[in-house]
């Protein structure tokens, strides 16, 4: 039997008698925060996939601690390889406590969650701030073994200073999010938007935050763009072809180790913004600050060239380093350095620098004697320093017996564009041993010697090619003086000096010098070469043992001449190399 419509509800049914009417229906608002509310519900969902991964975070931290163990990490200093292993240590143990802190982060969080489900009324408001408040400052201490071991200008400080602090104003929408809690209670569905919309708010806070230093760097770049300085179009316009230039003088309240190139660079305001995003801060300058500005017309379109004075800058560099001034680094030195064939980044070399000269010790360098560098010469500056210490046997030794010893330290150092960037550096592992109170001082005192009409430089590259050659027992007496030469403070006769170099070509098979770097001090007669050995050790010598495999070291060594002649050497091979070879 089939029914009819009359059988069916009815269209009126089901209505609501307290529905309004029509007429009352117009007056209702209308819109549709159903949109608002999709939106903002996928990107929670997104959001809680993140949080729900992060729970891997100890897991990864506890693997990340197993291969820093693998490292070396526990061991004391003295026991730990730093130039092999630091460098990779290093990214490890900040990436291992990023996700330490963040897992301690999420821990709480999730704990502090449970809690808001059994509080209510302002016990349930001080939950909520506790959370938004531990989230900000240890999200802050997640993120900061990234970005606080750059050295940073105070200008760039305060620049990540207040871009950090908007983290105040998300914690603040967080507590007006808390406001907006009981509005879940209505019935009405619009009414809970506001909630989702202040949550979400929270979030877009700290992204703009974030976000501010690269949007100003943009904005700073697409305006710069217009003006660029040392373009063709600016010259172009500045009329060069007719021997005039509109010029701008900026003088600036220089610092330590300024250079008018680097006072040039100063001009341009697009290195502080950078140096709040850049991993490290390449061109950070500490120069001063502009006191005064003028203009005026220059007749050529010939900007002189820079004095080389890589000997101060060298000094400057010593300085720092024995004032602990780590932030000013960056002004002398490239943001990634070659430290004895190992490639560093700055703050790589800053960490392994802080570890040697600490803040409690009383280490400092001196420089003994220095070659290179003087009267304009962009070239590498060799040398000798005195580093003084106190004695470090027995850890409970109060320091009050406890002894000043010295040793010495050859160093060359390299330059490019006015900033060191590569170091070779060779300490006196016998003199460090033994804890002696003073080093073996050069011949800087007297006068100097009388200089010989000859080509310094093909003197040395002839004397090499006597040993390597094998004709010393012809040939050295003409390079070194008739009384023979005082080495490492000891006077040797040609023959005893001859015995030296014999016995090392005796222990190791097929060795050959060359000359890696060569500086020369015509005024001094004094010469300073870093020579690299290669060679297969068939004998024990320098308490290493021969093991088949060739080797590959170097010396660091200072001549001073007389009448054209060697007469004084001072010499710290790296035997530590060498030995480290044959264990492998």
């Amino acid at each position: 039997m089939s029914s009819t419509p009359t059988d069916g509800p009815k269209p009126d049914q089901y209505a609501d008698p307290l529905a309004p009417t029509p007429e009352e229906l117009a007056f209702l608002p209308h819109d549709n925060a159903g949109p608002k509310l999709n939106a903002i519900v996928w990107s929670l969902t997104a959001l809680s996939g993140l949080v729900l991964g992060l729970r891997i975070c100890i897991t990864i931290e506890s693997s990340l601690l197993t291969v820093m163990t693998g490292l070396g990490y526990g061991l004391h200093i003295w026991d730990f390889d730093v130039m092999t292993n630091m460098p990779r240590l290093l990214p490890i143990i900040n990436t291992a406590g990023t996700f330490s802190v963040t897992a301690a982060i999420w821990s709480k969080t999730s704990f502090g969650i449970t809690l808001l489900q059994l509080t209510d009324g302002w016990t349930k408001k001080v939950t909520w701030f506790i959370l938004i408040s531990m989230n900000i400052a240890m999200g802050l201490s997640a993120l900061f073994p990234w970005v606080n071991c750059t050295p940073m200008k105070q200008k760039e400080k305060i620049g990540v200073g207040v871009a950090m602090s908007m983290g105040v104003f998300a914690g603040i929408t967080g507590l007006v999010n808390v406001s907006r809690i009981p509005n879940m209670l209505s019935k009405d569905f619009a009414d809970g938007v506001d909630l989702w919309l202040w949550g979400n708010a929270e979030a877009t806070v700290t992204i703009i935050a974030a976000s501010i230093p690269m949007l100003r760097v943009m904005i700073r770049d697409a305006a710069g763009s217009r003006r660029a300085y040392g373009s063709s179009d600016y010259y172009k316009d500045q009329d060069l072809s007719s021997g005039k230039r509109n010029t701008r003088v900026v003088t600036i309240s220089r610092g330590p180790m300024a250079s008018d190139v680097e006072i040039v660079k100063q001009i341009s305001d697009d290195d502080s913004d950078k140096g709040i995003l850049d991993d490290i801060n390449h061109d950070a300058m500490k120069m001063g600050r502009i006191v005064q500005t003028s203009d005026f017309q220059l007749k050529t379109g010939v900007i002189p060239p820079t004095k080389a004075d890589n000997h101060n800058r060298f000094k400057s560099f010593i300085d720092r380093i024995n004032r602990r001034q780590w932030e000013l680094l960056s002004d002398g030195v490239q943001g990634r350095v070659s430290y004895n064939q190992h490639d560093l980044s700055l703050y790589e070399l800053t960490h392994l620098l802080k570890q040697e000269f600490a803040p409690k010790t009383n280490i400092t360098m001196d420089i003994v004697t220095a070659v290179g560098g003087h009267d304009g010469v962009d070239g590498p500056v060799g040398a000798r320093l005195r580093v003084r210490t106190l004695a470090t046997e027995g850890p409970c030794l109060p320091s009050s017996v406890r002894q000043h010893f010295e040793y010495a330290r050859h160093m060359f150092v390299y330059f490019t564009d006015n900033k060191i960037s590569k170091i070779h550096d060779i300490s006196d592992g016998n003199e460090k041993q033994s804890h002696a109170h003073t080093i073996v001082q050069p011949p800087s005192l007297r006068p100097p010697p009388p200089r010989a009409s000859i080509d310094m430089r093909q003197f040395y590259t002839d004397y090499i090619a006597c040993i390597n050659s094998g004709r010393m027992v012809e040939e050295l007496h003409h390079f070194c003086k008739p009384s023979g030469v005082v080495w490492n403070g000891t006077h040797k006769t040609v023959e005893q000096y001859r015995g030296l170099m014999e016995d090392s070509l005796d222990a190791i098979s097929g060795l050959f010098f060359d000359i890696h770097t060569l500086v020369v001090d015509e005024t001094r007669q004094q010469l300073a070469a870093r020579l690299e050995f290669t060679g297969t050790p068939v004998k024990p010598y320098a308490r290493g043992v021969p093991n088949g495999r060739e080797v590959a070291f170097a010396e660091h060594v200072f001549y001073w001449l007389e009448q054209g002649k060697i007469s004084e050497i001072l010499s710290i091979v790296d035997w530590e190399e060498y030995r480290s070879q044959l264990a492998r």
